[in-house]
């Protein structure tokens, strides 16, 4: 890995928030930042992944009807009633 340095402006109270959980965790404020970017990333890139399969499903014909996913939802929310009251 080559690390670059990237820079972000935030508000004063966003700054208060980074340096308070980095000094709770016991690590510098850059290092937090670091961190939440890398899981912001992970997660974003899991997101367009689930999009993207979703794209590729509807490409591929792979879909259903929009009367049969009421039906089911229907059925779905009878059994809940009929379970709990």
């Amino acid at each position: 890995m080559n690390p670059r340095a990237i820079t972000a402006e935030l508000d004063d109270v966003t700054v208060a928030l980074v340096d308070s959980i980095a000094a709770a965790r016991g690590i510098t404020s850059a290092a937090f930042a670091a961190s939440a970017i890398r899981d912001a990333v992970a997660r974003e890139a899991a997101a367009d992944g689930l999009v993207q399969r979703g794209i590729d499903q509807v490409e591929r014909g792979e879909t259903v009807d929009h009367d049969e996913v009421m039906r089911a939802l229907e059925a779905m929310i009878a059994r809940h009633r009929a379970r709990c009251g």
